[in-house]
């Protein structure tokens, strides 16, 4: 599975939400996690699934992407489906929105 990570300049998680909410036509909902903290998912029919989080984890006291700190909101794109419709909206619809990571997820059987 490949996760791509996009950081965002918002530093508030719940503007963040709708401002994507608004850009990808998608409903995300709340969850309320020790150890991510709040934060906001969904899955698309493709399977694509978006999370959008915290770049500060308060449980650890440290930074999920430690070199990208300017970013505080996170917005995570996992899946194997079509991600380039979800992604191309991203860079033209909000200025701010920058790829900060590409990885490929192995997940054994």
């Amino acid at each position: 599975m490949q996760q791509d990570i996009y950081g965002l300049l918002l530093p508030d998680i719940d503007e963040a939400k709708d401002i994507m909410e608004d850009i990808l036509g998608v409903k995300m909902e709340p969850h309320d996690s020790l150890y991510l903290g709040v934060y906001y998912e969904t899955k698309l029919p493709s399977g694509i699934r978006l999370s959008l989080r915290s770049n500060y984890n308060k449980f650890d006291e440290a930074w999920r992407e430690d070199q990208h700190k300017d970013f505080p909101t996170l917005l995570y794109i996992d899946g194997e489906g079509n991600k380039s419709a979800v992604e191309s909206k991203l860079p033209q619809s909000y200025f701010g929105v920058r790829l900060l990571k590409q990885k490929q997820q192995i997940i054994s059987p």
